[in-house]
């Protein structure tokens, strides 16, 4: 759990991650944080519609949101309107996604990898899936 602890004091960056934590302690873990914690069950979200439509009830997107890709990097640049010190996005079983429409996990991991708001936002991502960046091959990094 350092790695996580790191992530809500600000040692590290925030951004996407996985792990192999279960996911109900990672979010007791952000909640004693003062982070928010919103949970996208990834056994649902096989499409990009299913993602965009889950991303954006999670975090309570604003009425505007549009459900397009623009959209989702615009809301995701100000999260201003929680009242946190942090958003933590907890997204289980990721790998359905990467399995069964590659091109919208590729873009999905950029738009959240890229997001960069007032209020910081980390993805963690739990459950199998890749371990490796769909964007730079990079590993995926581990808490």
């Amino acid at each position: 759990m350092n790695g996580l602890a790191d992530v809500f004091r600000g040692d590290r960056p925030a951004g996407v991650y996985r792990s192999d934590l279960d996911p109900d302690r990672i979010g007791r873990a952000a909640v004693d944080a003062g982070w928010a914690v919103a949970v996208l069950d990834g056994a649902g979200i096989a499409t990009k519609a299913a993602l965009l439509s889950a991303v954006g009830g999670a975090l309570s997107f604003p009425a505007w949101y549009g459900g397009n890709w623009d959209a989702l990097a615009d809301c995701l640049s100000d999260l201003s309107w929680l009242a946190d010190r942090g958003e933590l996005l907890i997204w289980r079983d990721y790998g359905v996604l990467a399995d069964d429409d590659f091109d919208s996990w590729r873009i999905a991991y950029q738009v959240f990898a890229s997001a960069r708001s007032p209020v910081p936002l980390a993805v963690v991502l739990t459950g199998a899936g890749p371990t490796d960046s769909p964007v730079d091959g990079s590993p995926i990094p581990l808490l």
